[in-house]
């Protein structure tokens, strides 16, 4: 079974601390609500797949979140916090990959409860595509096409 560590680098020091352990693994990490919180990706396992959210105060303790039913896809783990949520993308591939197919932003608040935000109409993503990682930067939510997602490719922006 693959885990995920949490490691710290206390200031002015010169060697890694390991905080603590998940039984899980992901390549992602915020800080929200005073709480660390972290996912792992939807994998491809049958009809509907769990998405897994962790939080932890202390990086010792982890708390399983109420985490939505998906169907066969996958979540961008490069997420960001905006507007006191964690956004991500979700990008369903139940059409067995064979047609580009809608993604849409996940959201998850202070209290661990997930929203999805409706489809932008006409825009679609590669099949087998990655979701797009997501960034905050100046206030904006940010996101990168990787030549996978149509009508264009590039950098995408979202104040909401």
């Amino acid at each position: 079974m693959l885990i995920s560590q949490l490691w710290k680098l206390p200031k002015g020091a010169s060697t890694w601390t390991l905080v603590g352990t998940l039984a899980a693994y992901s390549t992602n990490l915020q800080w929200m609500s005073g709480q660390f919180w972290t996912f792992t990706n939807a994998v491809d396992t049958g009809p509907a797949n769990t998405l897994t959210c962790m939080r932890s105060a202390d990086g010792v303790t982890w708390t399983t979140t109420n985490s939505p039913v998906l169907g066969n896809g996958h979540c961008s783990m490069h997420n960001a916090v905006h507007n006191n949520e964690i956004c991500m993308f979700y990008a369903n591939d139940s059409n067995d990959n064979k047609v580009p197919a809608p993604f849409q932003l996940v959201r998850v608040d202070q209290t661990g409860t997930f929203s999805l935000d409706t489809p932008t109409p006409g825009v679609s993503i590669n099949p087998s595509t990655p979701a797009p990682s997501v960034a905050r930067y100046g206030g904006t939510l940010f996101t990168r096409g990787q030549n996978a997602v149509t009508p264009n490719s590039g950098i995408w922006a979202r104040n909401t």
